[in-house]
């Protein structure tokens, strides 16, 4: 039994030794700068001291993980003479020991590689600038996409990872550009592996995630090449930071990076206004850009679309983009968890949207060409279709809806007539049949929920102002004739109506001292962040925002701006575990 568990450490050692032997062949035949001619000379003696330390390493090449960087180690004390002038026999020597070699052999020639290009540029740019280069790049994504599979997590994965990694800084800035698109598709098949590898396991995640966030990661490379001219390398770009957001770690790396919500927003319209398919680079930029917004400082950015979709129009590409994955949403045909992931996600960024709107933008996202009904059409949709496990998507679709359609707290009991600006929701209501029943459904849904939060309570709230709606109530339906309504007419502030949520002037939100126990009872539910409860509840009524608050929505008592939809999304996702255990 121990012959047959040697065996594996054995053939380890005799493969190591073989690579090791290989590259002191290949760097004997020609002839070298003198310090490398030095290296050669003592190359024998590196090797036997390498496979020493393999043999002192508990369990050997076989038995422990870390041998094959511990073993590399000793070689890494050579990069000043692997990154000398002439040693370019070095480098194609490496490529060919990671080609011909499996298991730890592999792992030190990546190893090396990737220490080596990272050890300065003038070694990268040799590392690079001949065939060896282009062999070194094509072997590496090769390797990364292998070892996506499940499991496949080794020390040459995280040594390939870091040297795209360095491949993608800005010291090959210059190259990158004087190679042009072939560059820029390779960078497309390096960021589709990262992609895949992190999305394999927790260890590659970590693995992947750890390179590209390090002191010379790429994170920034990749965010540029969202503007790439090349599909396939925006697309690239859009699932790699999509995986990143994936996980918290990825979430908070995104959100130390100033641009990065600005960056996805405008991606996310460039790829609507070019006519792209949805699933190329909007799914993935919807997804990072929710996550985003959804982190615990998350309205730091939320006005990022809001300001987007104002410097547009109505009809600009950032709210058609949305419209257009929120429909998509409602394609039959189509898988229908990745139906629902998609319209979840672009409602949630609409919703941001819409709390950090002022009033003249607010005007505008009532009056967007087709929002309004593909809103009303996807909450009549899902309020049906959904799960009680699944009602995110409908409970964000009510408070949309319902604000575009003129809800306002101050106004929850009376309803204000239809006007200009809200005319196209009315009238998508009214079109809606059966829609009082399934708002009664959603409204039984919450009632049922052992926990609710404060935007769930908002929402019942705006669900029963819904249901007070002539367009909604089924008599009155039938006879009350909707508005005109001019799809995507121009907004022009100075004459258009104000919107309904700003028809009063709403006073500052008051201390949490001050509040009725009620809103007290709502402004309270922080969630574990803390970040509605406490001293910022308390001063957020006297600060200098009150006029720019008084213009957004209101829900429940507290400004739609303030509604921590973190901890709503939380609060739901625990409802829904809590009912499943009940039923």
């Amino acid at each position: 039994m121990a012959d047959a568990a040697a065996s594996p450490g054995a053939a380890a050692r005799e493969r190591l030794a073989a690579a090791l032997q290989g590259l002191g062949d290949a760097l004997r035949l020609k002839a070298h700068q003198p310090e490398v001619q030095e290296l050669i000379s003592i190359w024998d003696l590196r090797s036997r001291a390498v496979l020493a330390a393999v043999d002192s390493a508990e369990g050997g090449l076989g038995g422990a993980a870390a041998a094959p960087v511990a073993a590399a180690a000793d070689l890494l004390q050579l990069l000043p003479a692997f990154a000398a002038p002439g040693a370019e026999g070095v480098v194609e020597a490496l490529i060919a020991a990671a080609r011909r070699e499996e298991g730890p052999a592999r792992s030190n020639a990546f190893i090396i590689l990737a220490e080596l290009t990272r050890f300065d540029a003038d070694a990268a740019e040799r590392a690079t600038s001949t065939d060896a280069g282009a062999a070194l790049l094509a072997l590496t994504v090769e390797r990364m996409q292998s070892a996506a599979a499940p499991g496949a997590a080794s020390s040459s994965t995280v040594a390939a990872a870091g040297l795209l990694v360095a491949l993608a800084s800005e010291e090959w800035a210059a190259t990158r550009e004087e190679v042009g698109d072939a560059c820029e598709q390779l960078e497309a098949e390096i960021l589709l592996a990262l992609a895949s590898l992190m999305a394999a396991s927790p260890v590659c995640y970590t693995q992947a995630f750890e390179a590209l966030t390090s002191r010379r990661g790429a994170l920034p490379r990749v965010l540029a090449l969202l503007r790439s001219p090349y599909p396939r390398a925006r697309n690239a770009a859009g699932c790699c930071i999509a995986a990143i957001a994936g996980e918290k770690a990825g979430v908070d790396a995104l959100f130390k990076m100033r641009r990065a919500a600005v960056e996805l927003t405008a991606a996310l319209g460039r790829a609507h206004a070019g006519g792209e398919d949805p699933a190329l680079v909007q799914v993935p930029a919807t997804f990072a850009l929710a996550q985003l917004l959804d982190h615990s400082e998350g309205q730091r950015v939320t006005e990022a679309p809001a300001r987007a979709a104002a410097a547009e129009g109505g009809a600009g590409s950032l709210l058609g983009a949305l419209v257009g994955l929120i429909a998509a949403s409602l394609d039959g045909g189509a898988c229908p968890t990745g139906r629902w992931n998609m319209g979840v996600d672009a409602v949630f960024v609409l919703c941001h949207m819409i709390s950090a709107s002022t009033a003249e933008q607010l005007l505008l996202l009532r009056r967007a060409p087709r929002l309004a009904e593909v809103c009303v059409r996807a909450m009549h949709y899902w309020l049906t279709e959904a799960s009680d496990e699944h009602m995110d998507l409908p409970m964000f679709l009510v408070y949309v809806v319902a604000v575009m359609a003129g809800f306002n707290a101050v106004h929850a009991h009376h309803p204000p007539a239809a006007t200009a600006d809200t005319a196209a929701a009315r009238a998508a209501l009214q079109g809606a049949p059966g829609l009082e029943g399934r708002l009664r459904r959603y409204l039984d849904w919450a009632r049922r929920q052992p926990s609710a939060g404060t935007f769930v309570t908002n929402t019942v709230v705006a669900a029963k102002w819904l249901l007070k709606l002539p367009e909604v109530k089924p008599a009155a339906a039938a006879t009350t004739a909707a508005p005109a309504v001019v799809a995507g007419a121009a907004v022009d502030p100075s004459t258009a109506p104000a919107p309904v949520a700003a028809a009063a002037p709403l006073p500052p939100r008051p201390a949490e001292s001050e509040q009725p126990a009620e809103a007290r009872a709502c402004s309270s539910d922080g969630g574990a962040d803390g970040r509605r409860g406490g001293s910022n509840g308390g001063s957020s009524g006297g600060s200098g925002s009150c006029t720019a608050a008084a213009s957004r929505p209101y829900v429940c008592g507290n400004s739609a701006a303030e509604v921590n939809w973190r901890a709503q999304r939380a609060a739901c996702r625990a409802a829904r575990a809590a009912a499943a255990q009940l039923s």
